[in-house]
């Protein structure tokens, strides 16, 4: 009962900190010739890998793949060092950079405390973050100006991969 209370004090506590001032955006505006350049190009991945979307010229993202964003964070947050999820990790990073209609900040205070001393994990957490940030908000599309509420999401789900299933 007491790890989901201090972890919820630890979360409101980074995303108070943190706020709008320090967030910086992730995902980068759309470039007419990259993507005609991207077109061009064969690719060397087969069809149906997990390999990263290319950014499309439209507006939106596909609804399937949004969903399949949250789907891989729900399960990147049970289980985040399962090596069959590698694939499905690296789309999902890749997706949330690339879509055009979901711009995640990250406030980089957040992870701090990884760096000293060095956290073995650090590329995975801050994956995690970027991912479960991603994921809020496609879960909560009117939070999408709301920084502090999507550090929030991106904590909550940045902890669960941590704890990972040992809560269970």
């Amino acid at each position: 009962m007491l790890k989901p209370a201090l972890a919820s004090f630890f979360i409101y506590l980074g995303a108070a900190t943190c706020g709008a001032s320090c967030a910086a955006s992730i995902s980068v505006p759309t470039n007419p010739q990259d993507v005609h350049a991207s077109q061009e190009k064969p690719s060397a991945k087969p069809e149906g890998s997990f390999a990263a979307p290319e950014k499309p010229a439209e507006k939106h993202s596909a609804p399937e793949d949004r969903q399949r964003l949250v789907t891989i964070a729900h399960k990147l947050e049970a289980a985040p060092l399962d090596p069959a999820l590698a694939p499905e990790r690296e789309w999902a990073v890749g997706f949330a950079v690339a879509a055009p209609d979901i711009h995640v900040r990250i406030c980089p205070a957040l992870i701090a405390g990884l760096r000293r001393p060095r956290y073995k994990y650090k590329p995975e957490i801050g994956e995690q973050l970027l991912i479960s940030s991603a994921a809020f908000l496609v879960e909560h599309p009117a939070q999408a100006d709301n920084s502090r509420a999507q550090s929030v999401g991106g904590m909550e789900g940045m902890l669960k991969s941590l704890l990972g299933d040992r809560e269970g």
